[in-house]
């Protein structure tokens, strides 16, 4: 991968030429040693554009006779130029050293939740049994159908509740919701034993395979 030591310097906003090396980890490392020497001086962090020899340049950093110096590492090879287009990957690279040489972000407040398993999949018929089916095995699902989808069908089995409505309120957050709904189907579908009886013996064929009826 060819490095342009001047054109990075450039593109970082260095006022020193950017050295090259190509064996840093192994003949050129008096020069790293060199440059810790230098970090620890000035009282900066050392960036290297390795991470496979990270282990090492960090026994060195910590074994510097100035004490600890702080590294940060940063993956040209794979990330930018590892390819066919690694000439024109200068600016991709200048980039990725740019980046690598600011502060760490400021953390941020975590947040914790506890959940029980318990999944409440809304929306219509076919996609809302579809992932419950998915996930039947994992959560305790419970599915609100809010339309009836093409082709839709109850499950032949009830492994999980499958209740049909309108949706008027959900409030909480992840592990901790209520959600509250509207029956908008004549058919109780937590009372419906699924014989399909009311389906065939409809004679306008209002009702479907998922137990919703057609009031129009």
């Amino acid at each position: 991968m060819p490095l342009e030591g001047d054109t990075l310097a450039a593109a970082i906003g260095s006022a020193q030429p950017l050295r090259i090396h190509r064996e840093l980890c192994g003949a050129e490392q008096a020069a790293f040693e060199s440059a810790l020497d230098a970090a620890a001086a000035d009282v900066e962090t050392l960036t290297v554009a390795c991470t496979q020899e990270a282990p090492l340049f960090a026994e060195l950093a910590a074994n510097s006779p100035h004490g600890e110096v702080p590294l940060r590492f940063v993956n040209i090879r794979e990330t930018a130029g590892w390819s066919s287009e690694a000439r024109q990957a200068t600016p991709k690279i200048a980039a990725l050293i740019a980046q690598a040489q600011m502060p760490p972000p400021e953390p941020v407040a975590g947040v914790s939740y506890k959940s029980a398993g318990t999944t409440l999949i809304v929306g219509d018929g076919a996609t809302a049994i579809a992932w419950a089916e998915r996930l039947a095995d994992k959560l305790d699902v419970c599915v609100l159908m809010t339309a009836s989808g093409p082709g839709t069908e109850m499950p032949a089995t009830r492994r999980y509740p499958v209740l049909s409505g309108k949706l008027t309120r959900l409030q909480g957050w992840l592990g901790e919701f209520e959600a509250e709904w509207e029956s908008t189907n004549p058919i109780d579908l937590s009372k419906c034993t699924r014989c399909n009886a009311c389906v065939d013996a409809c004679p306008e064929g209002a009702i479907g395979r998922d137990f919703q009826v057609n009031a129009e």
